[in-house]
């Protein structure tokens, strides 16, 4: 009996070119125009790579943050693509031998192939296999880790497809970070849509006329209360355990060129069954705010920060770790803690502002 000839994977593709001379020129000349050589050359040669079609959006790019150089150009670029663009690549390669169902667990880990509910799945992951190997390769996302927000109001917000449809999208991000890892020559550095966190313009943009607005609003009370002779004072801090002597002047800006998130894989073991129970119920006022490569910052815990900080982190810091596909637990779960800190002390100078404006009312009398 003839011995069965083991499959080989295809990822040299064909001889001839994927993309010909003039389908590179108008990509240049279009949507790669605004990044740098090396990002177009690392494009291009994916595209050669996986076969996957600029032209039909199968491969995409993407800025990983709204930062330009100086010559104009995105500062590094992204390569997108939907989960069936890992799926097309995957199964070109001739020894893709198919995934196992999504599946889903809570904060107890128990894993189920159907979410039913009604809060989101605390985590998801999925089993890929290839002909040529023995065991599967599988990968976890984490919700925390992936769930994708917008801001308006100074609120955190799902996204519509996120908040529609959740478990599904998790599950994407599972199945992509397991298939980079079942077929990494051809796709590492390709990240499935929905793992991309990005501030979109339009959503910054109205950030930016919340923020104004928000300005105006404060400097037209305060003009309103001085009028009437009502002495104005700052609202109280949050009424985090502090040493009033390590208390410093608020930073003039974030540097986050000097931070760069860790390079830990997308299924990296960020927790057990028991990670959350186990944890103080304020576990995210004391942790410690290392990551952020700034003096004003470095050894502090949350619990340090001035208000002004805490603002200025929430604002500056907190979206880069958000934009980072592969952002390191440490980031993700400090960025986490922060915002949670912010709404915090926002509840609190509410409060204050309550408060004071109740002794006004009542002094008026």
């Amino acid at each position: 009996m003839a011995a069965t000839k083991k499959p080989t994977a295809v990822e040299n593709g064909e001889e001839k070119p994927f993309l010909s001379e003039e389908k590179i020129r108008i990509l240049k000349e279009g949507i790669l125009k605004d990044y740098n050589e090396a990002d177009v050359i690392m494009f291009l040669t994916v595209a050669e790579l996986t076969k996957l079609d600029p032209f039909t959006r199968q491969l995409m790019p993407r800025p990983e943050k709204k930062v330009k150089d100086r010559s104009g150009k995105w500062e590094k670029m992204i390569l997108m693509t939907a989960y069936t663009g890992f799926l097309t690549v995957a199964d070109r390669s001739g020894v893709y031998d198919g995934s196992d169902p999504f599946e889903w667990c809570g904060k107890n880990g128990e894993w189920t192939q159907v979410w039913t509910a009604e809060e989101p799945p605390f985590a998801a992951r999925v089993a890929t296999w290839r002909k040529d190997h023995t065991r599967p390769e599988v990968a976890v996302s984490y919700w925390k880790a992936r769930a994708q927000y917008f801001y308006s109001d100074g609120k955190r917000i799902l996204t519509d497809q996120w908040r529609d449809d959740g478990p599904f999208m998790l599950g994407k991000c599972a199945l992509a970070a397991s298939l980079r890892k079942l077929f990494p020559n051809l796709l590492t550095q390709v990240y499935e849509e929905s793992e991309f966190k990005a501030l979109e313009a339009s959503t910054f943009e109205q950030d930016v006329k919340d923020h104004e607005q928000q300005i105006a609003e404060s400097a037209a009370a305060a003009e309103r209360l001085k009028a009437q002779g009502v002495p104005t004072v700052q609202p109280s801090a949050p009424t985090f355990p502090r040493d009033a002597k390590t208390e410093v002047e608020p930073a003039k800006g974030l540097e986050p060129k000097d931070y760069q998130p860790g390079d830990e894989p997308d299924d990296l073991d960020m927790t057990d069954a028991n990670y959350d129970k186990n944890r103080p119920k304020d576990w995210y006022k004391y942790l410690n705010c290392d990551p952020i490569k700034n003096k004003y910052y470095t050894g502090k815990t949350v619990a340090e920060l001035s208000t002004s900080l805490l603002q200025q982190a929430v604002e500056k810091w907190v979206p880069l770790v958000r934009a980072k596909p592969n952002a390191a637990k440490v980031a993700v779960e400090l960025a986490d803690a922060l915002e949670l800190a912010w709404e915090e002390a926002q509840e609190v100078a509410a409060k204050a502002e309550a408060q004071k404006a109740a002794n006004a009312s009542e002094g008026s009398q």
